[in-house]
């Protein structure tokens, strides 16, 4: 398998920004013959803004994506409860 240089990957974004993250997900998982379920900062502001009715910055959304990672359950993945306590963890109440 080939790296992904620094070109390599400014093409990706190029295409991402084309065509969408979504598309080019549902190009990998149809590719790979697999599946897979991506948050985003997007999500984390939303939730941030809209549910917990807190402000959030992009750098502060990408911790929380981060710490959900680090502290998922395998058995269950990734949730919404997940990332309500990362959140709370992060950003606080």
């Amino acid at each position: 398998m080939k790296e992904l240089n620094a070109g390599r990957m400014k093409l990706i974004g190029q295409i991402i920004a084309e065509c969408g993250d979504y598309e080019v997900r549902k190009y990998i998982d149809e590719v790979t013959k697999s599946i897979s379920d991506v948050w985003s900062v997007a999500d984390v502001i939303d939730y941030c803004e809209n549910h917990a009715e807190i402000e959030c910055t992009e750098d502060q959304a990408l911790d929380v994506l981060v710490k959900m990672k680090d502290n998922h359950d395998c058995n269950y993945g990734l949730t919404w409860g997940l990332m309500v306590n990362a959140v709370e963890a992060v950003i606080g109440e």
